[in-house]
């Protein structure tokens, strides 16, 4: 079962909007002790518990090594090859998708039309649309990220060495959550099913939208530093290299944005902050 962060706001009152950010990143599905710290509950639920999780998983070397990898890279469904034998990574891919421990995120890139009057691009040749992979529950995806990497050290009972490396790449492990939270939210706001990402050979693009003749393009950075008007340029840019001229362009930031980018804010111009996840929990 997925627990959207509605739900999830639910079992965990008197929260602050960023403190049930950072537990429901970590712990999605996984029950914890909201009484306790966020570090506290890590070292319970995941670092005392790291072998135990291990066993229930009950997954052979590869199909963990698959699931490391993908905690970590962009995702993409061939990725993992490079890490596996060819002959066996479709197999795990297909087994983990089955286990419902990863779902498919489909690619929103149109194939190319191949014309005998004109040549495809030499970069483009050996080039194949990628489906990406997602972790159902962002809790194994944590797990995946920083504990079994460290099983070594969780073996010699180094837990604050494991609680250090945590604290101190917690917000790179974050950032993606936060782009999944901006896509739930992006959708509510628009009334739509669902937003997506876009990637192809070129560029990718955090949050995409594209029915019928509206377009909704955005980017998502949960950095410490606030936005400036150059990601907004950057994705602009993006728009021109797809040929596209969106309705609207949505900015999604941890901390907000610079007095440039909100003084001159333009009519086509969402801006949102972390604070801003209150709409999901609300009626």
């Amino acid at each position: 079962m997925i627990i959207n962060f509605s739900d999830f706001s639910k079992y965990t009152k008197n929260l602050s909007i960023k403190e049930l950010f950072d537990f429901y990143s970590v712990f999605d599905n996984f029950s914890f002790n909201y009484e306790l710290s966020l570090y506290d509950n890590i070292l319970n639920v995941f670092i005392l518990q790291a072998f135990d999780i291990l066993d229930y998983l009950n997954l052979d070397e590869n199909a963990l090594k698959a699931l490391s990898v993908l905690s970590k890279n962009d995702r993409k469904r061939y990725s993992i090859n490079k890490s596996i034998p060819h002959y066996q990574a479709l197999g795990i891919v297909n087994k983990l998708l089955k286990k419902n421990i990863l779902i498919l995120e489909k690619s929103q890139e149109k194939p190319i039309i191949k014309n005998k009057r004109q040549k495809v691009k030499k970069e483009l040749r050996s080039y194949s649309i990628q489906d990406k992979l997602i972790f159902k529950n962002q809790g194994l995806r944590f797990y995946f990220y920083f504990i079994y990497p460290n099983l070594n050290l969780i073996v010699e009972k180094k837990y604050d060495k494991v609680l250090e490396i945590i604290k101190n790449n917690l917000e790179n492990y974050q950032s993606f959550v936060f782009e999944l939270l901006c896509k739930e939210f992006l959708a509510k706001k628009l009334k739509v099913e669902r937003v997506y990402s876009f990637w192809n050979y070129y560029c990718e693009i955090d949050l995409y939208y594209h029915k019928d003749k509206f377009c909704v393009l955005g980017e998502a950075k949960f950095k410490e530093r606030k936005i400036c008007k150059n990601i907004l340029n950057i994705l602009k840019n993006k728009a021109k290299q797809l040929k596209i001229q969106p309705n609207l362009y949505v900015l999604f930031s941890k901390n907000g944005f610079s007095k440039e980018l909100l003084l001159k804010k333009e009519h086509n111009l969402l801006l949102y902050t972390l604070d801003d996840f209150i709409f999901l929990i609300e009626a």
